[in-house]
């Protein structure tokens, strides 16, 4: 599996960074997690280009998260591609979508849409990847994702924008790499609901504990305004390239 970083930056004071969006190529299947950069100005940023995405994950319906996706299919279609790629999102996420899509998208470009309900966990099976969708605790309906290819028995996941959820070490036991959100600094961790429902680096790697490699995510310029004292994780950059 290859792992392809396009962006590591939270919605508000990204700094230097683009929105949150990852690329995962696993055999022949390519999936997005998360459309929230410029997907093709990206692909051709770190020089895959031709790793075009079949399915695009969307965690929820949070611009950043999202954005990206308006322009790629037309993107698409400029350079004469007609296959679109399969969304993957929660009911709620599919309904702001498809408005969106409406307004901004011609009709023949709108992509499929598989769609699972909001609060349940739910596994779909694509070729030789099993998908896991985990719900969590943000300001709207929103998953967190596990993406395991069983042909070499390898896995990662990725949390989406939550609140520290103690319960999602056990959900992740033993994914080789693990990338959760890390948006505010430790001093907000009590006002984390007032501060748009996010994570402290500090509650993201005990949320990654089990993991074995753990990559910090959705970061923004005040993520480590004070430092932590962890040594076993990364600090997610744009171009970030993984492989496992």
């Amino acid at each position: 599996m290859d792992i392809f970083v396009l962006g590591s930056g939270g919605a508000v004071l990204p700094g230097h960074r683009f929105f949150t969006s990852i690329l995962v190529r696993s055999g022949d299947t390519n999936v997005l997690i998360d459309a929230g950069s410029p997907i093709f100005k990206r692909l051709y940023d770190l020089g895959i280009e031709k790793l075009l995405p079949h399915y695009v994950f969307l965690s929820h319906y949070h611009i950043d998260h999202v954005e990206g996706i308006f322009t790629y299919l037309y993107d698409l279609e400029a350079r004469g591609i007609k296959n679109t790629p399969i969304i993957l999102t929660n009911e709620s996420t599919a309904s702001k979508l498809k408005v969106a899509l409406g307004v901004f998208v011609k009709p023949s470009l709108h992509p499929e849409i598989i769609v699972f309900k909001d609060k349940s966990e739910e596994e779909i099976r694509i070729n030789h990847l099993k998908i896991r969708f985990i719900p969590v605790k943000h300001s709207v309906p929103t998953h967190g994702i596990v993406i395991k290819d069983v042909s070499v028995d390898k896995s990662i996941f990725y949390s989406s924008d939550t609140l520290y959820m103690q319960e999602l070490s056990s959900c992740i036991d033993k994914c080789d790499v693990g990338f959760h959100e890390a948006t505010i600094p430790i001093e907000l961790e009590e006002k984390a609901v007032e501060y748009g429902y996010h994570s402290s680096p500090r509650q993201a790697l005990l949320a990654l504990s089990k993991c074995k490699k753990k990559i910090l995510i959705h970061l923004t310029t005040l993520s480590f305004k004070n430092p932590i004292g962890y040594k076993d994780y990364i600090a997610a950059e744009d171009g970030l390239v993984l492989k496992i």
